[in-house]
């Protein structure tokens, strides 16, 4: 990409164009007001200042120049700057040319990062933001090409701008934090800087004595304050903040609110100057509240509160009762017109201690469960926020959710919610690694609900199918059944407990189940390429499990399914990403469920057809799941799924057929969105 002011100007000697805003010459600083434009309005006032190029000014420093600029047909030749240049493609597609010869096309969503001296050519149509720090200055232009080229100029190959896609930059997750926001730095130097910028909640007010700041919001609402005018913001929408402008700015819905900032000078959050300060009432004596609705002013968010809806974001706003118990109302949001959905309660570990043993279970430890579910405290320092982390990691919370978000009103009985069944950490952890042939498991290990992952170190598919033997049975007639045969006498053996399901060499498969007291054997029924089944070569393991030492709530799960002979009932559908499901074998015979993502055009048909007859590639790749569990039982499958077409499953013979389950109908298949 060429000069981003540049690119609207073949610069050709007999051409002596005024350009607008200091494009191409050293234009005076605009005199900044705070402002809220429209694309749509910035590409309606846009002048034609050479052909094919229309520019409309936004906002101009002594250290740099942001304008919004559509491109027609433009074919600019090599050349570089001695400015920086970031340019935003709003719409349309550019074709960059670079100086080791190479090429790259850009569209929209993408921000091309150009630092001075850089040499890139360009073409194509469409709509940008640009940014220039310093601002254009057309003396500073070096062509390469072309009639204005400068002989014995070359450009340095090893050189070539940065390219970023913006949302996926993001979704990545931004490396940096202060109190109300996240943000990466994208561009950096003394004259301006580029950040991406992500308000969760929002940010109070305060300014920036040095720095002039001009925001494009990418996606989600806002509303805020500039100076002494409120606002309203959204996608497409671009605000300029001057240096030394109050200004606070939060979000509005559901959506967290993502900008791209231009600062010229270059961001620096160290600089900033907090004119509010959130004050909570973490100490303030109960004497000191004159009502009950007194008090209730530190703001607390929270993911991971609401039963199927993990993402949603729970608003709590507390107050101290005493130094045993502090309160707080749960909201849908942080809106006037809020709905109340329900209650926490956070004790001192003095009062959890004096419980009764079977309520615990009801109780989250807020040392574990504060990094679990992405707390933020809107509006606090860091400073602040550490002590009021400080105060509460020691406490145990109980919540209780009675209007899920989205009813029309509070619908049948209240919920108690742990927030740490949302994660692994709530349970007992155990990892097993399985290679060719064995598993590196523990000899002992705790029993209760244990969340287990099993990493696949082999070159072959395995599985971990674990199995409690049955009172008075041994190991060593286990192992005469698995010598001898059939398989199907194992049932009248062990009883089927899970497991993690089928994953491919490299992959990991994580499921949550409840290993009572007792002798158990892991095994692995996969056979080889040889036609033996991995336990005859190893992969049956004898260990021991002890009691748990305490009792923990069970799993919230995003998807139920249910198993029967021989049928799986579960939805068609379901949403892309971290999910658990809890899996309930209401049948009379055991049974299992792993699953597979079909390879794209394929069907459940053609997964049918290679299992009759495994001919060629597979048509599908399994991603784990859970392995068989008897009657009656339950348990958990932890998956992070990503779009596209599955089939579940079940492998489990029949003992009266000798069929595999799926043989007989238990195989279905469904979409992940």
């Amino acid at each position: 990409m060429s000069n981003l002011s540049q690119w609207l100007v073949v610069a050709v000697a007999a051409v002596a164009a005024v350009f607008l805003f200091g494009l191409g010459r050293k234009g005076p600083e605009l005199s900044l007001q705070p402002a809220v434009f429209d694309i749509v309005q910035l590409a309606s006032q846009s002048q034609e200042i050479e052909e094919g190029f229309y520019v409309s000014p936004v906002a101009r420093t002594r250290t740099g120049e942001v304008n919004f600029a559509r491109l027609e047909d433009v074919s600019f030749p090599m050349h570089y700057h001695g400015q920086s240049e970031i340019a935003y493609v709003l719409q349309g597609e550019f074709t960059l040319e670079f100086a080791d010869e190479s090429y790259r096309t850009v569209g929209p969503g993408e921000l091309v990062v150009i630092p001075a001296g850089v040499a890139t050519g360009v073409s194509g149509s469409g709509d940008l933001v640009l940014f220039a720090t310093p601002p254009e200055n057309e003396r500073d232009t070096v062509w390469l090409e072309g009639p204005m080229a400068k002989r014995g100029a070359k450009a340095d190959p090893t050189k070539r701008p940065e390219i970023v896609n913006v949302a996926q930059r993001i979704a990545q997750g931004l490396d940096r934090e202060r109190a109300g926001f996240r943000f990466t730095i994208a561009f950096e130097s003394k004259s301006g800087s580029v950040e991406l910028f992500r308000i969760e909640q929002g940010v109070r007010l305060h300014k920036h004595p040095k720095e002039n700041h001009v925001l494009y919001i990418l996606s989600g609402h806002g509303k805020g304050q500039i100076g002494d005018k409120t606002a309203e913001v959204g996608p497409g929408q671009v605000v300029v903040i001057p240096a030394n402008v109050p200004h606070k700015l939060e979000r509005v819905g559901s959506e967290p609110l993502d900008f791209i900032l231009f600062s010229t000078p270059g961001f620096n959050p160290d600089d900033i100057v907090w004119l509010e300060t959130q004050q909570h009432t973490m100490t303030m004596p109960p004497a000191m509240m004159s009502m009950p609705a007194h008090g209730f002013t530190l703001h607390i968010d929270a993911k991971k509160h609401i039963n199927e809806m993990p993402d949603f974001v729970v608003h709590h706003y507390c107050k101290t009762l005493d130094k045993n118990y502090l309160q707080c109302l749960l909201f849908d949001s942080d809106q006037p017109n809020a709905h109340v959905i329900g209650v926490e309660t956070i004790i001192s570990p003095e009062i959890y201690a004096q419980l009764p043993e079977e309520e615990r279970a009801y109780w989250h430890y807020h040392k574990d469960e504060i990094p679990l579910v992405d707390a933020t405290l809107p509006g606090l320092s860091d400073e602040e926020i550490a002590k009021v982390v400080a105060a509460l990691e020691n406490t145990y919370g109980r919540v209780v959710i009675s209007w899920k978000p989205g009813d029309l009103a509070p619908l049948g009985m209240p919920s108690v919610v742990n927030p740490q069944s949302h994660h692994g950490s709530a349970w007992r952890e155990i990892v097993i690694k399985a290679t060719d042939f064995s598993f590196e498991v523990p000899q002992v290990i705790e029993g209760g609900l244990v969340a287990v992952t099993m990493e696949n170190d082999g070159a072959e598919l395995h599985h971990l199918q674990m199995a409690r033997l049955r009172d008075g049975v041994s190991v060593g007639q286990v192992q005469k059944v698995l010598a001898e045969g059939p398989e199907t006498a194992l049932f009248e053996l062990v009883e089927w407990v899970g497991g993690p399901s089928l994953v491919s060499p490299g992959g990991q498969s994580h499921v949550i189940v409840n290993l009572p007291a007792g002798q158990y054997i892991l095994l692995c029924f996969i056979p080889s390429a040889d036609g033996v089944p991995h336990y005859a070569k190893g992969m049956a393991v004898p260990i021991t499990v002890t009691a748990g030492s305490a009792h923990t709530a069970e799993p919230q799960a995003n998807v139920s399914v249910t198993l029967t002979d021989f049928s799986f009932t579960m939805p068609t559908q379901i949403k892309a990403g971290k999910q658990i499901w809890k899996v309930t074998n209401k049948g009379a015979q055991p049974h299992e469920m792993p699953i597979a993502r079909l390879m794209p055009g394929k069907t459940l048909q053609d997964a049918l057809r290679f299992l009759e007859t495994p001919e060629g590639a597979p048509p599908f790749e399994f991603v784990g799941g859970l392995q068989g569990i008897g009657s009656g039982r339950t348990g958990w499958a932890v998956f992070d799924l990503s779009s596209g077409e599955y089939i579940a499953l079940c492998f489990v013979p029949d003992p009266v057929s000798g069929k595999p389950h799926f043989e007989l109908g238990m195989i279905t298949a469904f979409t992940v969105k």
